[in-house]
């Protein structure tokens, strides 16, 4: 019997310490960081299946967009046609993508982006290993999580732009630098240099972080000073070198020297100049007879040009940047050839699962955790300058979302070190110290949906917004710019859209009217619009390009047409409504500054109709006889 109960007592402890092994398991640091890999892994891979299946560019790039011009490029360089001039926009994209066709047959688009998608994932194991060395294991794998889920990054893994090799280069740079003064390394501050050029390279402003590198050495480094400028000097050399090949090709056939690339003035004008809205607008016909007025005096202008405003306006100015700064923050994220919103709503669902996160969500968290850890600011002070520099960057030139992300993974791990102090505070019940971090994201909540709070405080206007004008007057429920929001696309005759403009002045004072569009296309099929069920209007869209209302497929732009005659109109309540032919692709951005429930959409041949979130950028121009506006 004792023999029994000692095998018994045996079994037991085994059974005991196999659990123990497993509760170790769980708890294993690298067992959990190799879980949330997959997981980023697992997410890419669903989007990667949904973007191929069901975006209808994937393989066939816009025409005149930045993608088409990467794509074309790649090619040209590969079959040796590629134009002998200074390179215009982020060189490094042109190889990558010449790359990676060169290691597939034929211009394989599936390949690029699974590289993208690759280096989404290496991303997020250095946000890891950052948050690890500079705050702690759990802070880091926070943040690493965060990355694995954010959509923001997702998606712009899955675009062919450089946002995604900018990313990677920026957060790996960060990686090496600390490292290599954590551990005294010369090699690591030489790959820190190498891959802050190749981030350069794949987005130029990411120079402007150079020099405070510097600052961060100063201030950091406990070595004697002469040391510190030697190892800066290091850095400096291999940068240039790293950059160099894209140097001297632009000085032999640009025939003076330019550092990085063309664009440079043509961006800083789009975003700062008199009649900038702080997004990619080109401010026509502003632009044209400025670049007139170069061709006459054979030099570029865009600067001059944003002094003299600056001079001349400067509370203006100012006013621009603060909206810009704004816009860098806010939770929109402003599209420019490629939007977000789109594809979340009509291309990819797993953009919508709620435990996807997006730049607004990690900029409050974010935000919050870098005021939350100022107390130990010299730990964490390559991760506020990267951060401060390159937003500041971002926000003189012109704000695009895709350009927001080489950020993200630092406000991941400043976020997750929000969320690490909130357990910590709670854990040992320290919830009078949990105020300061509640008032911190209660204040960055509201910056971040900034535009949501003037929308909601804005009163609506029962009968729409109506703008005086020298002639008369123009009706519209959308502001003057897109502040984001789904598109509707008119890709059959089952889809329509109507808009409803209530005139508020009697139809024989009026003398003209005509219909104002925004929208994007391709130059095949035509677009129908009703109004008040009685078809007015058939046009092809070519004549959309041939009018010089748009000037590159895929891109938005401002089309009139008219004059409706003044028969189909009546006072109160007009309806129009816009469809396309079988053949056509037209897409009718959503502005969702607004949401007055005067735009709506059918996708059963107007059988039923639903309100949409926002409003149609569409506007009713009224041209009067003289006689004054009732309104």
């Amino acid at each position: 019997m004792g023999k029994k109960k000692k095998k018994v007592k045996k079994v037991n402890q085994a059974k005991q310490s196999n659990k123990g092994d497993l509760f170790k398991l769980v708890k294993n640091e690298y067992v959990i960081v190799g879980g949330i890999l997959l997981l980023a892994i697992i997410l890419r891979v669903v989007y990667l299946f949904q973007l191929k299946n069901n975006d209808p560019y994937f393989f066939t790039p816009h025409e005149g967009d930045d993608t088409y011009m990467y794509v074309t490029a790649a090619k040209e360089i590969l079959d040796g046609t590629f134009p002998k001039a200074p390179f215009g926009y982020n060189p490094l994209y042109y190889y990558f993508l010449a790359l990676c066709y060169s290691l597939t047959s034929g211009y394989n688009l599936i390949f690029p982006r699974i590289v993208q998608f690759t280096l989404g994932v290496v991303t997020c194991l250095l946000t890891y290993l950052i948050g690890k060395q500079v705050f702690n294991k759990n802070v880091g794998m926070i943040g690493a999580l965060l990355c694995a889920v954010c959509g923001t990054l997702i998606f712009y893994e899955g675009v062919l732009l450089s946002t995604a090799l900018t990313t990677f280069f920026s957060c790996a740079c960060l990686f090496f630098f600390i490292r290599g003064k954590e551990k005294g390394i010369t090699k690591h501050l030489i790959l820190g240099a190498v891959c802050l050029g190749l981030a350069t390279l794949s987005q130029p402003n990411t120079i402007v972080f150079l020099p405070f590198i510097l600052v961060w050495m100063f201030i950091t480094y406990k070595i004697p000073k002469k040391e510190i400028v030697i190892k800066y000097a290091l850095v400096l050399l291999v940068f240039f070198i790293t950059i160099s090949p894209v140097t001297i090709r632009n000085c032999v056939y640009g025939g003076k020297f330019i550092l990085l690339t063309t664009a440079g003035g043509f961006q800083f004008w789009i975003g700062n100049n008199e009649h900038a809205t702080g997004v990619f607008d080109f401010c026509q016909p502003h632009l044209n007879k400025l670049q007139e007025k170069m061709k006459e005096e054979g030099k570029e202008l865009y600067l001059t040009d944003v002094l003299n405003f600056a001079k001349r306006k400067p509370v203006k100015f100012i006013g621009l940047q603060v909206k810009k700064f704004l816009l860098f923050w806010g939770s929109w994220d402003i599209p420019h050839q490629t939007n977000y919103d789109i594809y979340r709503e009509n291309f990819c669902p797993l953009l919508k699962l709620p435990f996807v996160v997006t730049f607004g969500g990690l900029a409050i968290i974010g935000l919050a955790g870098l005021f939350l850890s100022l107390g130990k600011f010299r730990r964490f002070l390559l991760l506020y300058l990267f951060i401060f520099v390159y937003s500041f960057s971002v926000v003189a030139v012109v704000v695009v979302g895709r350009y927001r992300p080489p950020v993200i993974p630092f406000l991941a791990l400043l976020g997750g070190f929000t969320i690490y102090y909130f357990y910590e505070k709670f854990r040992f019940k320290e919830y009078k110290k949990s105020v300061l971090p509640y008032i911190l994201l209660i204040t960055f909540t509201g910056l971040v949906n900034s535009q949501f709070i003037i929308k909601k405080l804005r009163p609506i206007p029962p009968y729409g917004t109506y703008i005086t004008t020298p002639k008369g007057f123009i009706i519209r429920d959308s502001s003057d710019e897109w502040h984001g929001g789904k598109s509707i696309s008119l890709r059959d005759s089952s889809v329509v859209i109507k808009k409803e403009f209530f005139i508020n002045e009697d139809i024989s004072t009026i003398k003209e009217s005509c219909l104002w569009l925004i929208l994007c296309a391709k130059k095949t099929g035509s677009i129908i619009v009703k109004v008040n069920e009685t078809e007015w209007f058939k046009i092809h869209c070519k004549e959309f390009f041939l009018s010089g209302g748009i000037s590159a497929e895929g891109l938005l732009g401002k089309i009139g047409i008219g004059p409706i005659p003044l028969s189909l109109l009546k006072n109160g309540f007009n309806t129009f409504t816009l469809s396309s032919t079988e053949d056509a692709h037209l897409g009718i951005p959503v502005d969702n500054y607004y949401n007055y429930g005067r735009s709506y959409v059918s996708y059963d041949g107007e059988v039923e109709w639903e309100k949409v979130k926002g409003e149609y950028m569409v506007e009713l121009e009224i041209k009067t006889k003289g006689k004054e506006l009732t309104n």
